[in-house]
């Protein structure tokens, strides 16, 4: 709805007249996904808005367990609560990109890691809320946005390990190589109506269903550029030496015809 967590009130009204409910709960096939308004998640929203996200929480919840065993999949904008981003097991974040976001002292060229420290209800949603969630929902994965790099992080609660994907922007405005996440749901359950997948929905339990992800990068926007330039060259090229014959061309066709014209005179 918005990239930070002022969202005002009311626009929710508007955004959800074009897209549908910010909430709700879809299926793909047997897989249930949740989509949450994090805007709507922070502790210093007043209005309606919020009143109403919780409110559907609790809907989605019972919506859940009385459609399906398996454990939901979350799609929301902001990450859920991370302290640092050194902490994310995979990440592309880059130099560029940390002068790009004023952070650049933050970026260890050497190692790689981001070290920027997070701040609740502005770069991820606060720790409370993200306990709440995961309590509720005990999602198979999550999958969020707003970073523009990619980062894979393991939330733990109630001993079970719940998998973050933050997903890179799909944009050469905001990074030269962008990219998009290709995930493959699998489930490894013979039946799903077996009493063992009721495992999906225990805390401790183990899921019958994997997601898998891989990062599929865009081409370098500067490739780009540059396959742009060698095409315009590659096409002024062929432009110029097409015109270079045509005036060969047409000059020999004027000495042809002054040729041509002489010994005509000279027989007369």
């Amino acid at each position: 709805m918005t990239w930070d967590f002022t969202t005002p009130c009311g626009i929710d009204s508007r955004f959800e007249k074009e897209f549908g409910a910010a909430n709700r709960l879809f299926f793909i096939g047997e897989q249930p996904f949740v989509t949450l308004n994090s805007m709507a998640l922070t502790k210093n929203c007043k209005c309606a808005l919020c009143t109403s996200t919780q409110d559907d929480l609790l809907a989605l919840r019972t919506a859940i367990t009385s459609s399906t065993t398996r454990r939901p999949i979350l799609l929301l904008h902001f990450p859920l609560f991370r302290p640092t981003e050194a902490l994310c097991t995979y990440s592309d974040m880059t130099a560029a990109l940390a002068e790009k976001e004023h952070k650049r002292n933050e970026f260890d060229d050497v190692t790689g890691i981001y070290s920027h420290n997070n701040k609740e209800d502005e770069d991820v949603v606060n720790a409370e809320t993200t306990r709440y969630i995961l309590s509720l929902f005990n999602p198979l994965h999550i999958f969020s946005g707003h970073t523009h790099y990619n980062c894979h992080y393991t939330h733990t609660f109630n001993n079970t390990a719940i998998t973050e994907t933050t997903v890179s922007t799909f944009n050469w405005r905001h990074r030269t190589d962008p990219s998009f996440v290709l995930a493959t749901i699998t489930n490894n359950n013979n039946n799903d109506n077996s009493s063992n997948n009721n495992s999906n929905n225990s805390p401790n339990g183990k899921s019958g269903v994997e997601v898998r992800i891989a990062v599929c990068p865009l081409p370098d926007e500067r490739l780009i550029f540059a396959m742009y330039a060698l095409g315009a060259i590659a096409w002024a090229a062929l432009l110029i030496a097409w015109l270079l014959g045509r005036c060969s061309q047409t000059s020999s066709t004027a000495a042809l015809l002054g040729r041509a014209r002489f010994s005509k005179k000279k027989t007369s």
